[in-house]
């Protein structure tokens, strides 16, 4: 999509019901949503600083917002639509039913959970039924999620992280990955094991993120280098290499004085 589509696209989203939003926006593939996104943002540095806007300048940054997030949303980055959906919900303008919807998708259950049941204390609570429906899907899932982490901290092997990770809600993989580590870290399961498990399919950056803070030994990015496809093995030898780097600042004495 050309940056004259783009702006298009978006001065006819600045004027129609945002609810319509999303169903534009789902057929578009990621390079004509980032050119959605970069078209919105930049009308939003055009307009006056926020300490001299009036209201509708004000209005007019909050649709630009959502027209930015919901195009990032299509393409997997959910943080920002979150955050607008959550501000809609606080003022009053938008019930809490998408932005639980999101918050489930997005791996952050407990605080999907309590969005709801706030919302659901209000008796004028629009979208009620859909709002109910979430939290049920929920505590639902709840059980057999809790059932599942039990048994992989009792015994953290891939087996068992396959069906941590399949009773984990979340729209994809990488989602119900994001929510699985730091749910087994907690409660106390060795880091190494957990990198091991969780790049059974392959790097993720929440693995990766394990080897940054130091919790990861060489050793074990090296078993997983030997295992690997030898398109990707090399990934995995740098990584080990990093881990190796960051022990050994760790491990090394600072000067006196």
């Amino acid at each position: 999509m050309r940056a004259a589509a783009a702006d298009a696209f978006v001065a006819r989203a600045l004027t129609g019901d945002p609810v319509l939003l999303p169903a534009a926006l789902r057929p578009l593939d990621d390079d004509a949503l980032c050119a959605i996104e970069d078209a919105a943002r930049a009308r939003l540095e055009r307009l006056p600083s926020r300490a001299y806007v009036d209201e509708d300048t004000a209005e007019l940054r909050r649709r630009l917002r959502r027209v930015a997030a919901e195009a990032a949303a299509h393409r997997g980055a959910l943080g920002p639509l979150i955050a607008e959906l959550l501000l809609d919900w606080r003022d009053g303008r938008e019930s809490a039913a998408r932005l639980v919807e999101l918050l489930i998708a997005d791996g952050r259950l407990d605080y999907a959970a309590v969005v709801a049941r706030m919302a659901l204390r209000d008796d004028d609570c629009p979208q009620r039924a859909r709002i109910g429906a979430s939290l049920a899907r929920l505590e639902a899932a709840s059980d057999g999620w809790r059932d599942a982490l039990a048994a992989f901290v009792a015994s953290p092997t891939v087996d068992a992280w396959r069906r941590l990770v399949a009773t984990t809600p979340g729209e994809n993989l990488l989602r119900r990955t994001r929510r699985a580590i730091p749910a087994v870290l907690a409660e106390g399961v060795d880091a190494d094991a957990v990198f091991t498990c969780a790049t059974t399919w392959g790097l993720v950056d929440d693995a990766v993120a394990l080897v940054n803070r130091g919790l990861v030994e060489p050793a074990t990015i090296e078993r997983r280098a030997r295992e690997a496809p030898a398109a990707t093995r090399d990934a995995w030898w740098d990584l080990a290499a990093r881990a190796a780097r960051i022990l050994r600042r760790r491990e090394r004495p600072r000067l006196a004085g």
